[in-house]
């Protein structure tokens, strides 16, 4: 059995051949393969997209931020000015790298969430790749 799928009040529903037969579908307008897509996947600007993946994305940085920023005062506090320089440097800190993730050009040249996320793991990456081992463990999975 084959759902069949309609427009109803703003919502695509599927109703099934017993659901039509019963008089179910009488009134709403039957949907083709094509305007089901366009109306399940509607089409986002680019930019729309990538500001709202921005969005999502500065909380987990906030607590990178938090995190390394804690490691550099905690290193200044004890006279590790190495430490300390590493976070706090400009412009080539670990803080401004973060605060700079989303300035990122491989970033904002993405068009789909798949090469956004691939970005920002990139991005990501490469801070992690370049930092002292005092500071890899603020990169580590943070919980919610």
């Amino acid at each position: 059995m084959t759902d069949k799928f309609f427009w109803k009040n703003g919502v695509v529903c599927s109703l099934n051949e017993i659901q039509v037969h019963e008089g179910m579908a009488k009134g709403l307008q039957e949907l083709t393969e094509a305007e089901k897509q366009a109306h399940l996947n509607p089409d986002i600007p680019v930019q729309q997209f990538l500001d709202a993946a921005k969005n999502e994305l500065r909380p987990l940085r906030d607590k990178f931020l938090s995190r390394v920023a804690d490691i550099g005062a905690a290193a200044f506090a004890n006279g590790n000015t190495s430490l300390s320089n590493e976070v706090f440097s400009e412009p080539n800190g670990v803080r401004r790298k973060l605060l700079d993730i989303t300035d990122d050009p491989a970033l904002n040249a993405a068009t789909t969430r798949e090469d956004m996320e691939a970005a920002v793991l990139a991005y990501y990456a490469d801070i992690v790749g370049s930092v002292s081992p005092e500071l890899r463990g603020a990169f580590k999975e943070l919980d919610a």
